[in-house]
């Protein structure tokens, strides 16, 4: 009775993991390496899951279609073709159930000489697609559930998914063309690029830049050691880089940037709240409230003519400009203090200018166009420039 129970075992375990109905291309010689092309199909339901595992790049692609039709082409960089037979035979494909889906698993030995590229063209429908490689790139288009790759340091291209995308890489670029849901990636040191994301994405990089095209939903982006670039988003940005640019061109919501040894650039958004360690802030056409500081560096903000709400520049040592319209209703307060003595200049005649005793700080303050939100610009190391705009 035992050892039948062992066999139906044995026998369960088989079908639930075996090497799939495949056609041999036969050997041939190209260049250095020895190649060998493996193809099959295997069945998969739309609703499950298809998880992929590999030591080498994937490259993957939706269809109006029901199963998995897959190329293996694995390649052998040795002398002789015995020696190449005998190393491709160790390079499998296997599938299998697992977790309510699907399993597509290469084996290779643990050689350098020895390698295997996977291509894959699956139903475009599926729920879910799970792709992992120990060390190469991945590429992905054309599905309409989730995504997540993973890669151990290769390249990860991802376009027209309409579902979530989760991507992490240890050391390569990423790149997102057309996202469809939100989006949540990491990369240990690459540059990350999303070309337009519908959804509400995170990205992160350990070392490289990250540029961000158009983002319709809210966008966090961080780095730690590369520039940021925001060139359209539609609600609102959070950004961090601990060393590096951030530049964000448009937001139709609040921006919120943060760097430690880096400049700072936003236009035409509003509502923002920056801060910078050594580095200066440019803001072009801002409006709403404006909270910005920087320990070191000059502020240069050219606001809109929409309504401005109370307002914060403050630089620990640097200038303050504000480029201000001639018809916003506004109250300026203005400090500059420094122990060498500085100044205020300003082009409205409505904004008064007091010096202190020992003429180690000066104030200013007046009401324009009747007075509004206030204004207030300290420059503890600087002067302060109020200019009507042209």
């Amino acid at each position: 009775m035992r050892s039948c129970r062992l066999r139906l075992c044995a026998v369960l375990a088989a079908a639930a993991f075996s090497c799939a109905a495949q056609t041999d291309s036969g050997m041939v010689r190209e260049g250095a390496y020895w190649v060998q092309t493996v193809t099959g199909t295997a069945p998969v339901s739309p609703s499950g899951i298809l998880r992929v595992s590999t030591r080498g790049p994937i490259s993957l692609q939706g269809e109006a279609r029901k199963d998995i039709a897959y190329e293996l082409q694995k390649r052998a960089r040795v002398s002789t073709e015995a020696a190449a037979r005998t190393l491709l035979e160790k390079i499998s494909l296997k599938t299998g159930k697992r977790a309510g889906g699907l399993l597509l698993e290469v084996s290779l030995p643990p050689v350098w000489t020895a390698s295997a590229t996977l291509r894959l063209k699956v139903p475009r429908d599926l729920h879910q697609t799970i792709l992992q490689t120990q060390g190469d790139e991945i590429e992905a288009s054309d599905l309409d559930g989730m995504l997540r790759a993973e890669s151990g340091g290769g390249r990860v291209r991802v376009d027209r998914v309409r579902g979530k995308v989760t991507v992490r890489t240890e050391g390569g670029e990423l790149h997102l063309r057309e996202i469809g849901g939100g989006v949540e990636c990491f990369s240990g040191g690459g540059q990350i690029i999303a070309e337009e994301i519908a959804g509400e994405s995170s990205l992160n990089s350990e070392g490289g830049e990250i540029i961000v095209r158009r983002a319709r939903g809210p966008v966090r982006a961080s780095t730690a050691g590369g520039n940021i670039t925001i060139e359209e988003a539609d609600q609102g940005v959070t950004a961090s880089a601990k060393a590096g640019l951030i530049h964000v061109v448009h937001s139709a919501g609040p921006v919120v940037a943060q760097t430690g040894s880096g400049a700072i650039k936003i236009r035409s958004a509003g509502d923002i709240e920056c801060q910078a360690g050594t580095g200066a802030i440019a803001l072009e056409r801002v409006f709403g409230g404006l909270r910005v500081s920087t320990q070191s560096g000059s502020i240069l903000a050219d606001l809109a003519e929409k309504p401005l709400r109370d307002s914060a520049l403050t630089t620990g040592a640097g200038d303050i400009t504000v480029l201000i319209p001639s018809n916003l209703s506004v109250t300026v307060q203005a400090i500059s203090a420094s122990p060498g003595g500085r100044r205020i200049v300003s082009d409205f005649p409505e904004i008064r200018t007091r010096e202190l005793p020992a003429g180690a700080r000066v104030e200013a303050e007046g009401a324009l166009n009747g007075g509004g939100p206030l204004l207030r610009l300290t420059a503890l190391g600087g002067s302060i420039y109020l200019r009507r705009q042209q």
